[in-house]
């Protein structure tokens, strides 16, 4: 017996046994019932909770509909709240009549009145003469309207008793979460290809700039090593992703990140500075490559700092277009220079030798006396400049051979004080030499140390001041070497170029070193014999006070 049948029963037809036998019967059909009831919404709950792909999940909403309410045709639509429409998702046998039908259903209001109510609701079809009804069952969650079911059905309203319906409201709110969970399913995998599509996209950024990334967090693990990184450090990016930079990176470099990040701690002192650069020489390719490691902090919402990206970038072409513009300007200075002393004394020489020649045949012989001199002395200009440039060819072409024997360093010196002593007079420089009364002979070029203390003296002289200028020279024997101190009262040089001025070429900007003649050669040439003796020349200066050149040179060495 039907549980709807039970109001079609007279009682008072039945007696007691009777009765008790029916009410055993509808105990055993609403039992039948519930469990039936249970069981289907448990297999619906399984299968659907399994399904992420909307139209697989619609057809089981509609197979399974169809077990139920054995419907003739069946819509299930979705709403879409910015146009406020139901549009169709799933439809079986519905017809342009029965389309006709659920499209006036929901012009008149009725769908959305389900919903407000949160119930299905049965309506009769007035205009089919036989038995037919329509069914609207919401899809809800308890924060969202998901859309309706609409079922067509040859059956009469009154076939569809309350707990059928509150059935159907069950499966409908099943079925709005599950299509709920299949959108944000698709939403949610939709998101992590653009996430994926985003994180290979910068990968190939990374992985193409020109400067190498590496960024590590706050315990110092790396967690990006680009390309370029690899070809710098010469170290793979799968040996070290994931794992601390001191135990994977060469020791320079990790000595480096270790001072950034040390100062990274101190957040006000990274703060208040304008960039944050380091520089390294990495040599442990077995090849010296400069590199500039720029860093900075990448922080959370919070402000909080949580990793830190280093930016390493090869110097090795900047160093060399620095290296050729220095050539470059090198090279224009000494046009420029030689050109002017070559002109100097070659103008000097024309000069009086044409006036030599007009005065042939007089008794002036004081007069041509003294051109011949001045000849002499700018043609000795002239053959001191030719010299030194021909020692920097033979530096340049590493062809700078020493001639070694066994000479006596004192003297060398009393030699080339003498040598410079007119010039000196003529300058208002007095000259002060102090050497020891016997010294042990050493093993050198001497026409080559010779060079090195004329150039030295004339320097002092040259730069010293105009008149009451002092050079002071001394010469002191230690155990196994020579030091020789010439110091002098000159116009003295600038602490930033005492560490430039043994490069070839390079002379003190100052407008008083150009009222002096120079290449700029002598210097370097000094340095250069004094390094081929194994020995060592320092400066020490003082703006408009003097300088101090000290020379030691070693007393033995092997030939060169």
């Amino acid at each position: 017996m039907a549980v709807q049948e039970i109001g079609n029963l007279d009682l008072s037809q039945v007696n007691d046994t009777q009765k008790i036998e029916i009410l055993k019967k509808i105990n055993t059909d609403l039992k039948s019932s519930l469990d039936d009831i249970i069981s289907i919404l448990t297999k619906f709950s399984e299968a659907i909770s399994i399904k992420f792909d909307l139209k697989n999940l619609l057809e089981l909403v509609c197979d399974t509909l169809k077990d139920i309410v054995k419907y003739n045709a069946i819509a299930i639509t979705i709403y879409d709240g910015a146009k406020d429409s139901f549009n169709y998702m799933a439809l079986r046998n519905v017809e342009p009549a029965i389309d006709s039908k659920i499209k006036n259903i929901i012009a008149d209001g009725l769908a959305h009145w389900s919903i407000s109510q949160k119930r299905s609701i049965v309506l009769p079809d007035a205009e089919n003469e036989a038995e037919a009804t329509v069914l609207i069952v919401p899809l809800i969650t308890q924060m969202e309207t998901i859309g309706v079911i609409f079922m067509y059905c040859n059956k009469t309203p009154e076939s569809f008793m309350q707990q059928d319906l509150e059935f159907l409201n069950i499966l409908g709110a099943q079925s709005a979460i599950a299509i709920k969970n299949t959108f944000l399913y698709n939403e949610m995998g939709s998101k992590n290809q653009d996430l994926a599509n985003l994180k290979n996209y910068l990968n190939d950024v990374i992985n193409n700039m020109v400067t190498g990334i590496i960024v590590m967090d706050m315990q110092g693990v790396i967690r990006t090593y680009n390309h370029v990184s690899e070809n710098l450090i010469c170290v793979s990016a799968g040996a070290t992703i994931g794992k601390k930079y001191a135990s994977v990176l060469p020791a320079s470099i990790s000595e480096k990140i270790g001072e950034a990040l040390i100062e990274i701690a101190d957040s006000a002192g990274l703060k208040n500075k304008a960039s944050h650069e380091l520089e390294v020489d990495y040599c442990e390719t077995g090849r010296v490559i400069p590199l500039r490691i720029s860093y900075n902090c990448i922080k959370d919402s919070a402000s909080k700092v949580f990793a830190v990206i280093f930016m390493l970038r090869d110097m090795s072409e900047s160093r060399e277009i620095q290296r050729l513009r220095e050539i470059d300007k090198i090279k224009s200075e000494l046009v420029a220079n030689v050109s002017h002393e070559l002109r100097t004394p070659l103008t000097s020489i024309k000069a009086y030798s044409e006036t030599l020649i007009d005065i042939v045949g007089t008794e002036d012989v004081d007069t041509q006396k003294e051109f011949l001199n001045i000849i002499c002395q700018e043609s000795e200009r002239l053959t001191n400049l030719i010299s030194n440039l021909l020692d920097l060819s033979k530096l340049e072409a590493g062809d700078f051979k020493l001639e070694l024997s066994e000479v006596n360093l004192a003297e060398i010196v009393k030699k080339c004080a003498l040598l410079v002593k007119e010039m000196a007079s003529q300058k208002g420089v007095s000259i002060t030499v102090e050497l020891p009364q016997q010294s042990s002979a050493v093993k050198c070029d001497a026409s080559k140390i010779e060079q090195v203390v004329i150039n030295l003296l004339s320097n002092s002289i040259k730069y010293n001041k105009p008149e009451g200028g002092k050079v002071d020279v001394s010469l002191k024997e230690n155990r196994g070497s020579f030091e020789l101190m010439i110091r002098d009262t000159g116009i003295g040089i600038p602490k930033e170029s005492c560490d430039k001025i043994f490069e070839k070429f390079y002379r003190v900007d100052s407008s008083l070193t150009y009222q002096v003649s120079g290449t700029g050669l002598g210097l370097a040439i000094v340095k250069h014999i004094i390094d081929k003796h194994n020995g060592r020349i320092t400066v020490e200066s003082t703006v408009n006070a003097g300088s101090k050149f000290l020379v030691t040179l070693p007393k033995s060495q092997e030939k060169t």
